[in-house]
C-alpha cells in the first residue's frame, strides 16, 4: 500500500508545476477537474484502507477520469466556465450505478451499455491527444482506464485489489510527468521563424486535436485572405519564400494571437524583440482577424 501511496503524492508535483503555465488560460477549469480526480484518488485509497468495498470507488475514479478527458472540449471563451455544468451532468449520469446497486452488493459491476460509453468517452479522449507531443501520455491514461473498466467486468468483490491500484497510481503518475516534462520551453535566442512555430506547437500539444485543427484551419484561411506567402500544417509552419520576410511573420504571428483570443492563450515563453514588438505594433493597426474570416464556434 506504500507504494501506491507515493504514486498518488508523487503525481501532485507535475499538477502543481502545470498551473502557472495553464492559470489565465481557458485550460485552467480542465486543470481543476484534473485536480479533483486526484482528489477523489486519494480518497479511494483512504476508504479502502478502512475496508470499504473498492468496486464502487473504483468505478468513481474511472467517471472522473472521464470527466476530466471531456473538459479540454470545451475549453473556449466564451462558454469555458458553462461547459463546466456539461461535464458535471456528465458525470451525474455516469454515476448513476452507485445508486442503482448496494455499495456492498455480492457482485458490484457495471452493465454492458454504461462500460461501452465509458470506453468510448475515454477514447475520444484519449485520440484528442495522441498526436501532440503529449501522445505516449495518452495512450498511458487509455490503458490505465481500460484496467479500471476491466476489473469492474469482473467480480470486484473478490481479490486483492493492491497490483490494480499499484498500476493505475503508477501509471497515471508516470503520464503526469511525462507529460510535463515533454512540456516545449524555448531559448532566448529563439528566431522570429521558431518563435512562431513554437507558438502553435504549444498551443497545439496543450489544446489537443479537436481544437488545433479548428484553428489550423482558420489560420490558412486568414492566411489565404492576406494573401500572406506563409501556410500552417499540423507540424508547423511552412513558408513559400525562403526566408520569410519578418513583416510576413509578424503579421501571421499577429493573425494567429488573434485568433487565439478565443481561448485566452498567451505565449508566456517567448520574448520578441524591440524590432519584432514595433513590426507587431505595425500590424495591429489593420483590419482585426475576426472582420476577415468567421470565429471559431460561430461556423
Amino acid at each position: 500500500m506504500t507504494i501506491v501511496g507515493f504514486f498518488w503524492i508523487v503525481a501532485a508535483l507535475p499538477l502543481a508545476w502545470s498551473w502557472a503555465g495553464l492559470q489565465g488560460t481557458s485550460l485552467r477549469y480542465s486543470l481543476l477537474w484534473v485536480w479533483t480526480a486526484w482528489g477523489f484518488s486519494g480518497l479511494m485509497l483512504s476508504m479502502w484502507l478502512m475496508g470499504q468495498p473498492h468496486g464502487p470507488w473504483l468505478y468513481l475514479m474511472l467517471v472522473w477520469a472521464c470527466g476530466v478527458l471531456v473538459a479540454p472540449l470545451g475549453a473556449k471563451e466564451p462558454g469555458a466556465a458553462a461547459w463546466n455544468f456539461v461535464v458535471a451532468g456528465l458525470l451525474a449520469v455516469l454515476a448513476l450505478p452507485l445508486l442503482e446497486q448496494p455499495w456492498r452488493a455480492e457482485r458490484w459491476s457495471v452493465d454492458g451499455p454504461r462500460s461501452l460509453f465509458i470506453l468510448f468517452i475515454s477514447l475520444v479522449g484519449g485520440i484528442n491527444y495522441l498526436p501532440t507531443r503529449h501522445g505516449w501520455s495518452a495512450l498511458i491514461v487509455m490503458v490505465v482506464l481500460g484496467l479500471l473498466l476491466h476489473q469492474l467486468q469482473s467480480d470486484t468483490t473478490k481479490g486483492d485489489p493492491l497490483w490494480l491500484l499499484s498500476c493505475a497510481m503508477g501509471g497515471m503518475s508516470w503520464a503526469a510527468w511525462l507529460a510535463w516534462l515533454n512540456r516545449r520551453t524555448s531559448s532566448g535566442q529563439a528566431t522570429a521563424w521558431e518563435r512562431l512555430n513554437q507558438r502553435w506547437l504549444n498551443f497545439r500539444d496543450r489544446y489537443g486535436m479537436v481544437w488545433s485543427l479548428r484553428v489550423l484551419e482558420q489560420t490558412n484561411r486568414s492566411l489565404h485572405h492576406q494573401k500572406l506567402p506563409l501556410k500552417l500544417h499540423w507540424f508547423g509552419w511552412t513558408a513559400s519564400e525562403t526566408p520569410p520576410t519578418e513583416e510576413a511573420l509578424e503579421r501571421a504571428d499577429h493573425l494567429l494571437g488573434q485568433i487565439l483570443r478565443r481561448f485566452q492563450w498567451r505565449h508566456r515563453e517567448e520574448s520578441p524583440s524591440t524590432d519584432s514588438q514595433e513590426s507587431l505594433s505595425h500590424a495591429m493597426g489593420e483590419a482585426e482577424v475576426g472582420s476577415q474570416s468567421e470565429p471559431i464556434g460561430d461556423q
